[in-house]
């Protein structure tokens, strides 16, 4: 077991140190970086907790027999149960169901009536771009009242980055691949932090002046409603947001891409590695 579980707990371990200096990295390659993270996360814990459940399910009088027909043929073997086989059986079921719900919800939200800039009349300060390929922006009123126009011009092209670039799918996924691997939260919150920062940088390239997107960033956030479901422009990280505005940090390109390319090529081997004790786990148990 320990020899299972190993690959998996090095890529956590891995995952939290490159956390340490993805924060220096520009916005796109943390994004791309999160994102490969998450889907090799993602790849690495859910084989064993497959073969944790399906071996718990071997060792169920009859129910097992019946499984081990359909998957294995007529080679029989016995499997004993034990609390780890349930407990990854239980969690693989709930994140299922709870990513089936994330799904359904994001669909709704993307077949929602009516699309551009969409004023609702409510008092509180908040605007978010909703999924989907079309322009949907949501602004509150409140929001539209307490700004000026170049305030509302660059809250207009950060949440228009969203939307132009699909960030929706890409926080889509990361979500799920959390869901199935709650190690990797911090790196769907470090996927969530880049997005908004590139949406920062497409209302600086628009707007002229990355002060000025500061200090709209701080005046919504002042005011602001949070919204979970949904990429807005003081929705996340503003504090350290504002600063990367403010604060001119500078990194060597090729050494932060040299890093990235280190860092998922050993996260890409640890995969495999789970990979191949997994099968050579059924194996064994199968008697092959």
């Amino acid at each position: 077991m320990i020899r299972l579980l190993l690959p998996l707990v090095a890529f956590v371990v891995c995952t939290e140190v490159a956390s340490l200096f993805m924060r220096r990295a520009q916005p796109l390659s943390s994004a791309r970086m999160s994102i490969v993270i998450l889907v090799l996360g993602m790849c690495t814990s859910v084989p064993i907790l497959i073969h944790l459940s399906v071996t718990w399910l071997f060792g169920v009088p009859d129910l097992g027999a019946a499984l081990h027909r359909l998957l294995l043929g007529s080679q029989m073997h016995t499997m004993d149960r034990n609390f780890l086989g349930l407990a990854a059986l239980v969690f693989l079921a709930v994140s299922t169901v709870r990513s089936g719900r994330i799904l359904i919800r994001k669909r709704r939200l993307r077949n929602q009536v009516g699309d551009g800039i969409m004023i609702v009349p409510d008092n509180d300060v908040y605007a978010y771009a909703l999924p989907g390929p079309k322009t949907k922006v949501v602004v509150s009123a409140g929001l539209v009242r307490g700004l000026t126009q170049n305030e509302l011009d660059v809250v207009v092209a950060h949440e228009m980055a969203h939307v132009t670039n699909r960030h929706d799918r890409l926080l889509l996924v990361g979500r799920i691949c959390a869901i199935f691997n709650p190690f990797l939260t911090l790196s769907a919150k470090r996927l969530r932090f880049s997005l908004e920062r590139i949406a920062d940088q497409a209302a600086v390239h628009q707007c002229g002046d990355s002060r000025h997107v500061a200090r709209t960033i701080a005046k919504v956030a002042l005011g602001h409603s949070d919204t979970h479901f949904a990429l807005g422009i003081a929705s996340y990280g503003v504090l350290d947001r504002i600063e990367s505005l403010t604060v001119q940090k500078t990194s060597s390109p090729d050494r932060m891409n040299a890093m990235s390319v280190a860092y998922l090529f050993g996260l890409s081997l640890l995969m495999f590695v789970q990979w191949h004790h997994v099968i050579d786990a059924i194996a064994v148990a199968c008697g092959r």
